[in-house]
């Protein structure tokens, strides 16, 4: 659907439809961020005992899961400043074999961009083999890098494997315990919350699809392969889907989820994409030469609103830089006498 709240309700009727049946087994897979919020919903949607049948995880509480599954507890793994010493011990013992990160043991902020680099890696489950692969494959001082990297990862990894694992090998040892076990054949997968994934997440997505008695992925795209700027990576990752299930002979149902139809549903299919449909109903698009502008337009028309009954706490600006409009919005709602209310996250780092 081009509707991400139609593909949230839709994934959510699905497992409500399940817990009232009594029908065990289910999890709901989003991400971690949401996990909370969707806990919630599914309790308003399924009621007080959906907990008996269902659960909602994100990859990390899937790992824990699989861990309880297997009573197999998984090794603990360094924080940012482990993977950095480790990095440090890695470029020291093969120091006699770079060229040109022979200075990186000297340079800290050059480890943490080695261990940001490995992060990538491990996500996109590149090994040194295949860093080495590549290596062979090209000239001069890109093929150089390519065969340090190879011998930088490899150290690591050997150093990882001797005492606490890098965060980024959980998933690889969530996939070898799913693969282990029976754990995806005795549950039931709805996946919603995603517009694309890790290969190493995609991996673990195929295990289940091949042995999962049913896994229902909701994605907001607009179709297979879309061309569309707003829905590419999501109709990318739809179409990868499709292609390993087709591939590994698993049937495919594919379901169009309708959107919500309201004064907004033009806008919204044309937000991110084309130019904006001229729309009479509940929406107004303006142009300002300046952000002082538009917040005096927003408070001249909030005036409006509440002058013909509407409250304050019934209205809600949003922008895309709070910290750059912080200052206007309060000197000119001062000015009309507009109570304001600021909420928004803030840089940690910023704090004293």
């Amino acid at each position: 659907s081009k509707d991400w709240i139609a593909v949230r309700n839709e994934i959510m009727r699905c497992v409500a439809e399940d817990t009232a049946k009594q029908l065990g087994g289910r999890i709901l897979l989003v991400p971690e961020l949401i996990t909370h919020d969707t806990e919630r919903r599914l309790c308003a949607a399924a009621g007080d005992t959906a907990s008996r049948f269902a659960e909602v995880l994100s990859f990390t509480r899937l790992t824990r899961s699989v861990a309880e599954y297997t009573a197999h507890a998984p090794e603990s793994c360094m924080d940012n400043g482990g993977r950095v010493v480790a990095m440090a011990a890695a470029a020291g013992q093969i120091h006699s074999r770079l060229k040109f990160y022979a200075a990186v043991q000297t340079k800290p902020e050059f480890l943490t961009e080695l261990v940001d680099a490995v992060d990538e890696f491990k996500r996109c489950c590149i090994t040194p083999a295949d860093l080495m692969k590549a290596a062979g494959e090209t000239e001069g001082a890109f093929s150089q890098k390519l065969t340090e990297l190879s011998l930088l990862l490899e150290a690591y990894d050997a150093i990882c494997a001797h005492g606490k694992r890098d965060p980024r090998d959980q998933m690889n040892w969530l996939l070898e315990q799913l693969e282990d076990c029976d754990f995806a054949k005795e549950h039931v997968f709805y996946i919603d919350g995603f517009p694309d994934f890790t290969r190493q997440n995609m991996a673990i997505l195929e295990h289940l699809i091949r042995h999962c008695p049913n896994v229902t992925v909701g994605l907001n795209c607009d179709a297979l392969d879309s061309d569309a700027l707003a829905f590419e990576k999501a109709a990318d990752t739809a179409a990868q889907l499709y292609r390993f299930a087709k591939k590994e002979g698993i049937p495919v149902h594919l379901e169009v989820v309708s959107g919500r139809k309201d004064a907004l549903a033009p806008m919204r299919d044309a937000l991110f994409q084309g130019k904006l449909p001229s729309i009479s109903q509940g929406v107004k698009a303006v142009k300002a030469e300046s952000a002082w502008e538009e917040v005096t337009f927003a408070a001249d028309q909030i005036r409006q609103l509440t002058s013909a009954g509407c409250r304050y706490r019934d209205i809600g600006v949003v922008c895309g830089d709070p910290a750059g409009y912080q200052h206007i919005l309060q000197q000119v709602f001062h000015r009309y006498g507009i109570p304001l209310y600021l909420s928004g996250t803030e840089d940690i780092l910023q704090k004293t």
